[in-house]
């Protein structure tokens, strides 16, 4: 049941391997990321007071206020990065200190500020996030302004990486430059310059359909990619975790 103690938590969402090799996630409706210790099984909270607001910068990150914060990332130099869909921001926790600041957006959703300060550009219910394969980029899914924008870690930079601007349909094998995007919702690794279909048929539903990879799906929002290759995907509506191999 819905809670929070070391054996309880209220919608977990966004998951991630930090360093040390515990696991961390968000603690959504309890407005909090925590941290479990996989050989201990202890649970700590390591950013948000659990008040749903905007608050807390350049303090310590577990008395800061979160809104919604759906998913996280660490960088190379263990770093961790909260999107929080309903303050339209990037948050990072610093690594070695522990104190919490404002990556990317302003706290008021909108779209601006490609080419200059992360810090003071606008977002829209950022929801997903990832660092591409050079380490030297935060990838975000700007969902409601139908982009993919990308953060420079080094100069905190922010430009738009993926999409248009435009509500439309995503072409099967179109390039990145220039293409639409609808929604996008979640992202993982990056290897390739185009887009195509791994799974999914476009429509909602719930289960397998004839033809390699057809499988309707209802509201899938994490993805993780293992060091073997296999592709999983939480099937949120069809409380069901999904794998590609």
């Amino acid at each position: 049941m819905p809670g929070y103690a070391d054996q309880h938590v209220n919608n977990p969402y966004g998951l991630a391997f930090g360093p040390g090799g515990a696991l961390y996630f968000c603690d959504l409706d309890n407005q909090r990321i925590r941290r479990l210790d996989l050989k201990t099984r202890r649970v700590a909270t390591v950013a948000g007071n659990g008040e749903r607001g905007y608050a807390g910068d350049d303090g310590a990150a577990i008395d800061g206020a979160l809104n919604m914060p759906h998913e996280i990332q660490f960088d190379a130099a263990g770093h961790l990065y909260i999107a929080e869909r309903d303050n339209h921001v990037v948050r990072k926790v610093d690594g070695a200190t522990g104190v919490l600041s404002t990556l990317a957006g302003t706290g008021t959703a909108g779209f601006a500020g490609d080419g200059g300060p992360a810090s003071r550009a606008q977002l829209r219910q950022p929801h997903s996030i990832a660092i591409d394969p050079s380490r030297r980029h935060l990838l975000i899914c700007d969902i409601g302004n139908h982009r993919i924008r990308r953060v420079a870690l080094a100069t905190g930079t922010i430009e738009t990486f993926a999409g248009t601007g435009e509500r439309q349909a995503t072409p099967d094998g179109a390039p990145l430059a220039g293409t639409p995007l609808n929604g996008p919702r979640t992202i993982t690794d990056l290897t390739t310059g185009g887009i195509r279909t791994v799974l999914g048929t476009g429509q909602r539903g719930d289960g397998p359909e004839p033809g390699p990879h057809r499988c309707a799906l209802a509201r899938p929002h994490g993805l993780i990619v293992d060091a073997r290759g296999t592709l999983y995907v939480t099937d949120s509506e069809s409380h069901r975790i999904r794998t590609l191999r």
